[in-house]
C-alpha cells in the first residue's frame, strides 16, 4: 500500500473515535468522502467495509 492511503486509514480511524465521542453526523460524512474518494479505484470495497465496521 502507498503511504498516503496508510496515513488516510490512520486519520479516518481517529475522526471516527472522535465522531464516536461527539456523534454520528460526522462519522456518516466520513464515510461519504471515503465512498467518493474510492469510487473509481479498487479501494471502494475496502472503503465499504471500513464504512459498515463502524
Amino acid at each position: 500500500m502507498h503511504r498516503c492511503v496508510i496515513y488516510l486509514m490512520n486519520l479516518s480511524q481517529a475522526v471516527i473515535q472522535y465522531s464516536n465521542a461527539h456523534g454520528l453526523m460526522l462519522t456518516q460524512l466520513v464515510i461519504f468522502f471515503f465512498e467518493a474518494l474510492f469510487s473509481r479505484s479498487p479501494m471502494l470495497g475496502l472503503a465499504r467495509v471500513f464504512g459498515l465496521s463502524i
